[in-house]
């Protein structure tokens, strides 16, 4: 009778201690997540061939909205971030389109080189060197 009753406590301390590890191991890989930020987690929302056909005012006009809209979510994370849980809040609310944001603006300065499309930079100087 003793040896049955030790084997079924060894079992029962298997279980438990299969179940600590596994816990260690669940609660190891969500702090590696939490630790680690993707940035390009808004390239699945970004389709490669997105801004191909626009041409190069239209691309010019698209990343003015698009620097406007990145300070405007900037902005809506950091007030977020001020109050209580706010980082938890700005990043469920506001991190997606942000990152998203991003890429678009990434996307539109590869199409604009491959396009050799010219800044519209106030820095942009029309008198020729030589």
């Amino acid at each position: 009778m003793r040896i049955n009753q030790a084997l079924i406590d060894g079992r029962r301390h298997l279980t438990r201690v299969q179940a600590r590890v596994l816990l260690v191991v669940m609660l190891s890989a969500l702090a590696a997540g939490c630790g680690t930020t993707v940035d390009d987690a808004g390239a699945a929302f970004t389709s490669p061939g997105k801004f191909e056909f626009y041409r190069c005012e239209q691309l010019e006009s698209r990343l003015t909205s698009l620097q406007k809209r990145e300070r405007e979510l900037g902005a809506l994370m950091a007030k977020a971030e001020q109050g209580p849980l706010g980082a938890a809040i700005g990043t469920a609310a506001y991190r997606t389109e942000y990152l998203q944001v991003r890429n678009d603006q990434k996307a539109i300065g590869e199409v604009r080189a491959t396009k050799n499309c010219s800044s519209q930079s106030n820095w942009q100087s029309n008198r020729a060197l030589w």
